[in-house]
C-alpha cells in the first residue's frame, strides 16, 4: 500500500515539475500496467543515469539509487504487436517507474511501483504492458528503464536491446548480418477490419492467394513448395472477420521468382459490416548492407486503391486489378 501510495506521489511530482505532457498515442510505445490503466506520460528525455556499461558491470560499478532490474517476456516483438509483458524489481526508495526507447519517441512512460516483494525484502516489484506502434524502423532499438523516487530523482537506468521485425518477412535480417533476406516480398496492407486478398495470377496461369498459398505448379497433382524460384504467402489476415490487428499479407519468394509477368489483383472476399477500405501494395527488395552489415528491405513500388462493400464477391472473381510486374530471366 504503502508503495502504491508514493508511486502517486511520484506522478504528481513529474507532473507539476514542468515538463510537457501530452497523451502519448502517436509514440512507438505505449504503456498499461495494473489491468489495464494508463501510464502517464512526460514528453521530455528519460531521466537518470546511463546504463552501466559491460566493463563498469565487471568493475562491480555500484549503480545510483534507486535502482531497477527489467526481464522482458520476449527479445523479438512485431511492429503492431501489443501486450508484451516486462517486469522488475526495485530498491526502496523508489517509488515509480520510468519507460521508453531511447533511441525513438519524444517521450518517456511513468507508472507507480507496485508493493513490496514478499521474497527480497526492500524491494519493491513492477509490471507493464507495452503496445506497439506500426511505424517503428526494423531492428534493434534500446528499451530503457530507471526508478524514480518520491522527490523526482531517478537512478541508473537499465536497458535491453529489443529486436523489432517488420510486418514485411524479412528472416531478421535486420537485427542479424547473419541472416539473408528473401529477394522479393510483394505485400498489401489495409486500414479497415476486412477479409481482403492479396491475389497473384503467376506467368505460368497459376492464381494464387492466401487461401491457396504456394506459387509453385502442381506436378502429378503434388505441389512442392520447396522448389526454387517458389513464393509462399505467410498469412490469411483477418479470414472470417476475425479482426486480430494485423490487416497484411505478404507473397513472400526466398529465392529470385520464376521470370516472367505477375499480375497483382485487391480481392475482398468479405466486407465484415464495413462500408469501404483502403489498401496499398508494395513490392519490397533488399537494400545494400548497412553499418554491422544488417539488410532492409526496401520498397521499390507502391500504389494504393479502395474497395467498396459491394465489390466483396467470396473470392468468385479475381479482383480489383492493381499493377502487374515482370521478373527477367
Amino acid at each position: 500500500m504503502n508503495g502504491l501510495a508514493g508511486g502517486f506521489l511520484a506522478l504528481s511530482v513529474l507532473a507539476c515539475s514542468g515538463t510537457p505532457q501530452t497523451a502519448g498515442l502517436h509514440e512507438p510505445l505505449r504503456v498499461n500496467y495494473g489491468g489495464g490503466r494508463n501510464a502517464q506520460f512526460i514528453a521530455a528525455p528519460l531521466p537518470g543515469w546511463k546504463p552501466l556499461s559491460d566493463a563498469e558491470t565487471l568493475a562491480n560499478v555500484v549503480p545510483q539509487a534507486p535502482t531497477i532490474s527489467l526481464n522482458v517476456a520476449a527479445s523479438v516483438v512485431r511492429v503492431s504487436d501489443t501486450g508484451l509483458v516486462i517486469s522488475g524489481a526495485t530498491s526502496s526508495e523508489a517509488v515509480a517507474v520510468g519507460i521508453r526507447f531511447l533511441d525513438l519517441g519524444s517521450g518517456y512512460w511513468v507508472l507507480p511501483v507496485a508493493g513490496q516483494d514478499p521474497t527480497r525484502p526492500g524491494t519493491f516489484t513492477w509490471s507493464a504492458t507495452l503496445d506497439f506502434g506500426s511505424a517503428i524502423t526494423a531492428g534493434f532499438h534500446p528499451l530503457t528503464v530507471v526508478a524514480i523516487d518520491s522527490a523526482g530523482h531517478a537512478g541508473t537506468q537499465t536497458e535491453t536491446e529489443l529486436c523489432i521485425q517488420s510486418d514485411i518477412p524479412d528472416n531478421l535480417s535486420s537485427c542479424s548480418a547473419g541472416s539473408k533476406p528473401p529477394t522479393t516480398v510483394l505485400s498489401m496492407v489495409w486500414d479497415t477490419p476486412v477479409d481482403l486478398d492479396l491475389r497473384v495470377v503467376t506467368p505460368a496461369g497459376k492464381t494464387v492467394d492466401p487461401k491457396h498459398p504456394s506459387t509453385a505448379v502442381a506436378l502429378k497433382g503434388v505441389v512442392d513448395p520447396s522448389l526454387k524460384g517458389t513464393g509462399i504467402f505467410d498469412t490469411d489476415a483477418e479470414r472470417g472477420c476475425v479482426d486480430t490487428g494485423h490487416r497484411r499479407e505478404n507473397l513472400v519468394w526466398q529465392d529470385a521468382p520464376d521470370p516472367g509477368r505477375y499480375l497483382v489483383y485487391a480481392s475482398l472476399y468479405s466486407a465484415c459490416s464495413q462500408p469501404a477500405v483502403r489498401f496499398t501494395v508494395s513490392l519490397n527488395q533488399p537494400g545494400p548492407a548497412e553499418d554491422g552489415g544488417v539488410h532492409h528491405l526496401l520498397s521499390t513500388f507502391e500504389r494504393t486503391g479502395e474497395l467498396l462493400a459491394m465489390d466483396a464477391d467470396g473470392g468468385t472473381k479475381l479482383g480489383l486489378f492493381v499493377t502487374e510486374f515482370v521478373v527477367q530471366p
